[in-house]
């Protein structure tokens, strides 16, 4: 007997030592969790799902090809098993051995939970909404960025040029194409405790970008200012 009853949570992916670091200070992580129906796709609309699955594919291949060494330098350097979503779709289109059957979700509800609380979402809003066009490489960024060295101290220096605090350490926990969360490690404004205490701020870009180039030439423009005024500063 099938049961058509679905549901599922969607979590923000956090890669690399995002997930521990979060974990070890008691944050949880935002996520969207649906509840709806899942429908068997006509046998007549598997070849134009599948041709749909194949165009986002070709899209992101020539995206990267076409992007600049600032762009794949950072993509490269994110670890393997953070695979974009086109990395996926792919292995299962090659697989010939497997036959899949595909399901469509269709929601009935949508929640959207974070440490404040829960807040339903109006699904007709839900359906007018435009994907950020960071999405798809969000995770491969965030997990790049966090594993170059040089790019994490222009994470800190941001955290003091921007907002005139001096952290001991920082990470980028999410980009999109109005700006990006990092978290930094900042002097503790409790009396009583550590030190020092990881608190997460929010960064904005003057215009928003339109693609993952226009976000990594805006971050490269960041960085290229804090270690100007810096090193003007310092006289290095």
């Amino acid at each position: 007997m099938f049961d058509e009853r679905g549901s599922f949570s969607i979590a923000h992916p956090y890669p690399g030592p995002l997930a521990a670091l979060f974990k070890s200070i008691g944050k949880l992580p935002d996520r969207v969790a649906f509840t709806g129906e899942i429908v068997p796709v006509k046998e007549k609309r598997v070849d134009a799902v599948n041709k749909y699955v194949e165009e986002a594919i070709q899209f992101e291949m020539r995206a990267i090809s076409e992007s600049p060494n600032s762009v794949r330098s950072i993509l490269n350097s994110s670890d393997r098993m953070y695979a974009s979503r086109c990395d996926s779709l792919r292995a299962l289109i090659d697989d010939a051995k497997e036959k899949y059957v595909i399901y469509k979700f269709v929601p009935s509800s949508c929640m959207f939970i974070d440490p404040n609380g829960a807040k339903e979402i109006d699904l007709k809003v839900l359906e007018l909404s435009k994907a950020d066009p960071l999405g798809t490489w969000s995770t491969k960024l965030v997990d790049g960025i966090n594993k170059n060295e040089s790019r994490r101290r222009a994470l800190i220096l941001f955290c003091l040029y921007y907002l005139d605090i001096n952290a001991r350490d920082a990470y980028m926990v999410s980009v999109d194409k109005k700006g990006f969360h990092l978290l930094g490690k900042v002097p503790s404004e409790e009396e009583a405790g550590d030190e020092y205490q990881w608190r997460e701020f929010r960064f904005e870009f003057e215009e928003e970008v339109k693609d993952v180039e226009a976000f990594c030439h805006q971050l490269v423009e960041m960085e290229q200012e804090v270690v100007s005024k810096f090193t003007d500063h310092t006289g290095l």
